[in-house]
C-alpha cells in the first residue's frame, strides 16, 4: 500500500484553513506541500473556488 503524503493530523489542519477561507497558496505554504503537488492537486483543499 503507497504511503500518504499527508498524515491525518495534517489532512484536518489542511481542511481547517481551507474551511477558514485562506488561499491554496497560503496553505500549502503552512502545510510544507510543495509547488508541484499545488499546480496536481490544488483543488482538492476546498470544494469551493479560492483566489491563488
Amino acid at each position: 500500500m503507497r504511503k500518504a503524503r499527508l498524515t491525518e493530523h495534517q489532512n484536518i489542519a489542511v481542511i481547517k484553513l481551507a474551511e477558514a477561507r485562506r488561499t491554496v497558496k497560503d496553505i500549502f505554504q503552512e502545510a510544507v506541500i510543495s509547488e508541484v503537488t499545488d499546480y496536481i492537486y490544488g483543488h482538492w483543499v476546498s470544494p469551493h473556488p479560492v483566489s491563488r
